[in-house]
């Protein structure tokens, strides 16, 4: 632990934040169950804001959307996300202000133009799902130039919120509104939430212990100093770092815990997204990289990628790939680092994340009894689970450009968005100019108890003629070989 940047001589207990323009204080170690609550768990029980609903319970039907907004630093502008309150911890919300549905509009003030026009065009049935469609629009327009609110823009918005009475129509046509394509919006009206400056707790490290009815610790830290002393604090004990938690809505259904499926937490949680180290992203130029650190959200993974992807088709196709891993308001929250934690830890989870990323030829850079290690995707994978590991950040390599290069993903699963794989697959080929394949990286997810690469169709390919039918026959008889001798069930959404 560095000298200049010590532990704290006193953790703070108390969690800050404004919820619709309101600030907020709670002490952790009163409050009952601090540890096990959902943000959605306060927003319904505690503050009795009954708008956002509860109902899958695993981030896949965004009934309860809410927003998050805060800032990087006092002087930095709002960053607005839409995310799953039935999945984010209420001890993660540190320095956030939280919007709900009652905070943007109601009947006993003004409708806000979202839900005046999801009135005018009769969006609602039931209403259960109205909450969140009016949310993650209202983050659409904070976060997007009017411009590029194309219809199909719009549409991709909302591959997180489901409505099983209205068959989507009214619901779109009333979001259309506010598109290019559309009337012009009378935006004139904005919630006094607005107006809210930042939310900075006094003590921004803090730790809260509730032991009712086991022990449970949850530290937030600001170093990876911090991080180190609290893993050597309980090193007797099962330590999870986590960045979004999205993980409770899938771990659920890997852990052996059915047929009741819930998910299974440890005993020391530590909230690592406000470590600066590991919330970059920045280009290594001697490398020919981009490091990606381990607590970015995997949308804002996805917009530097977008952003490097305008000359790089490696990248954008990586893009197309990761944008269809769960939702919007999942991606928002969750964070690459714990996509791979997770398939490590449930080697049948088909994570695309893994096989685009394998595929791609990507590393990591991991802490590991505190040495720094760089390995490859496969490499991380393996590591025993009576290690303790740390993703610390993600490098993907910029290739050049070259019409004979090749990388391509697929996936296929029962929708094209918020669905799990039943197989996927990455591929990166390299060819020379007389059209022999130099190099081949083939993933495939799915086809059985774990991702795998195929050495044996990569070995039929190198030194062939790519376009001899010979190639492809003998490829084909290599991935057969490839494939598992024995078949077991897998991922329970394929039952």
């Amino acid at each position: 632990m560095k000298n200049d940047d010590p532990m704290p001589a006193e953790w703070a207990h108390h969690l800050t934040f404004a919820l619709n323009g309101r600030k907020v204080v709670v002490d952790g170690n009163t409050l009952p169950r601090f540890n096990d609550l959902r943000l959605i768990d306060y927003i319904r029980d505690h503050a009795g804001l009954t708008g956002t609903k509860l109902a899958c319970g695993e981030g896949g039907c965004g009934a309860c959307t809410v927003v998050l907004c805060h800032r990087v630093s006092p002087s930095s502008p709002l960053v607005h996300r839409s995310v799953n309150a039935c999945l984010i911890p209420l001890a993660s919300i540190d320095g956030m202000a939280v919007l709900t549905v009652e905070g943007v509009g109601s009947t006993k003030h003004r409708l806000h133009p979202i839900q005046s026009k999801m009135v005018d065009n009769y969006s609602m049935q039931c209403g259960y799902c109205t909450p969140g469609w009016v949310m993650n629009m209202y983050e659409l327009l904070h976060t997007s130039d009017p411009s590029s609110l194309t219809k199909d823009t719009i549409e991709n918005h909302f591959d997180g919120n489901l409505c099983r009475c209205t068959g989507y129509r009214p619901i779109l046509k009333a979001m259309h509104s506010f598109g290019i394509d559309g009337p012009a919006p009378q935006l004139e009206y904005e919630s006094s939430y607005d107006e809210v400056p930042f939310v900075d707790a006094d003590e921004p490290e803090f730790e809260f212990v509730d032991r009712v009815p086991s022990v449970v610790w949850w530290y937030k830290v600001l170093t990876l100093e911090q991080l180190s002393a609290v893993q050597a604090k309980h090193k007797d004990e099962s330590v999870m770092v986590v960045g979004g938690l999205t993980s409770r809505g899938v771990s659920k259904y890997f852990n052996q815990t059915a047929p009741y499926n819930r998910p299974v937490l440890s005993s020391v949680l530590v909230d690592i997204t406000s470590i600066p180290a590991l919330t970059a992203i920045v280009p290594v130029s001697d490398k020919n990289c981009l490091s990606v650190g381990a607590a970015v959200s995997l949308t804002a993974l996805l917009a530097a990628l977008r952003q490097t992807a305008s000359d790089n088709p490696y990248l954008e196709t990586l893009a197309h790939h990761m944008s269809k891993v769960a939702n919007h308001q999942v991606r928002n929250a969750a964070t690459w680092a714990g996509n791979l934690s997770l398939a490590r830890a449930f080697p049948s989870f088909p994570s695309d994340l893994v096989t685009g990323l394998w595929g791609y030829g990507a590393s990591v850079t991991v802490l590991v009894a505190s040495e720094s290690r760089a390995m490859s995707i496969d490499a991380f994978l393996a590591i025993p689970v009576t290690q303790n590991p740390l993703l610390v950040s993600l490098e993907l390599p910029l290739y050049p450009l070259s019409p004979l290069r090749t990388f391509k993903c697929h996936k296929v699963a029962q929708r094209k968005e918020n669905s799990h794989a039943h197989v996927n697959a990455a591929m990166m080929i390299v060819r020379n100019a007389q059209q022999v394949c130099t190099q081949a990286r083939i993933v495939l997810n799915g086809v059985g108890t774990q991702v795998i690469r195929c050495h044996l169709t990569e070995k039929a390919l190198i030194n062939q003629l790519v376009t001899d039918p010979l190639t492809l026959d003998a490829t084909l008889g290599a991935l057969h070989a490839d494939m598992p001798s024995q078949q077991q069930p897998l991922d329970p959404f394929k039952w």
